[in-house]
């Protein structure tokens, strides 16, 4: 990446991190914050959207189509499962089944809508389509993991909580999912739907659903489901994806 190309890219992120992370709650409080923030927050999401969208075409960053490969997509495809890994915690503290979905399940999906679009256009499209300079393709997979995962520190930012660092290897761990789905399988609808269905399910359903009261055992399931698909890919990346550099 040149260093046009990497000044535009920061900017890109950090135009981002602010549209993401604003902090609505030091200045919205009370019932109205229920409803109110989860609007704005829509909004910068909507924002951002027309923003990169200009802002790419003024910048030195440029738009790269992979060729999709339904082979690797195939031999891939079990990873899709791991949308819905947080439901074993269930299985584990079944005590903590408590549905308590409201009427803002639907502002929390179009916010995930918005969210998720935007990341994969960012993290995706536009980072690794940008690794001029990284000829091998898994050092571009890691390093745009990485990136995905530090660009969630504002949960620890905002709170200086050391189990809040844990997000930062949990989306690290989905990073290397769906870059590794980008680059092998040139499947970017796939690395959306993925995106969407691990928000939607995993975070908004889940937290909808239980009163998660044993935080060390939703780690401990969610670090097995992760270590069982990083031999998977692992072992699938050596017999086959390698051969595709």
């Amino acid at each position: 990446m040149t260093k046009r190309k990497l000044i535009d890219m920061l900017i890109l992120i950090l135009a981002y991190l602010f549209c993401s992370s604003f902090p609505w709650s030091l200045f919205i409080e009370g019932d109205l914050a229920y409803w109110l923030i989860p609007s704005f927050q829509i909004i910068m999401q909507a924002i951002f959207l027309f923003f990169w969208i200009f802002f790419i075409r003024k910048s030195s960053l440029q738009s790269v189509k992979i060729k999709a490969n339904v082979k690797n997509l195939l031999l891939l495809s079990p990873v899709l499962v791991i949308f819905a890994s947080n439901f074993l915690y269930g299985a584990f503290v079944p005590g903590d089944f408590a549905p308590h979905l409201d009427w803002t399940f639907a502002l929390k999906v179009v916010l995930n809508f918005g969210i998720v679009v935007n990341e994969e256009m960012i993290f995706r499209y536009m980072l690794i389509g940008n690794m001029d300079l990284i000829k091998k393709p898994i050092w571009k997979i890691i390093i745009g993991a990485a990136i995905f995962g530090l660009c969630h520190i504002s949960q620890f930012l905002s709170t200086f909580n050391p189990a809040d660092l844990i997000v930062i290897l949990y989306t690290f761990g989905l990073g290397l999912v769906l870059c590794f789905l980008y680059v092998y399988c040139g499947a970017p609808c796939t690395c959306i739907c993925l995106h969407l269905l691990f928000n939607l399910v995993n975070g908004i359903i889940f937290e909808g659903l239980f009163n998660v009261s044993q935080y060390l055992t939703l780690i401990l399931v969610s670090c097995g489901v992760g270590l069982i698909y990083a031999i998977y890919i692992a072992f699938i990346y050596f017999v086959r994806l390698r051969k595709c550099e």
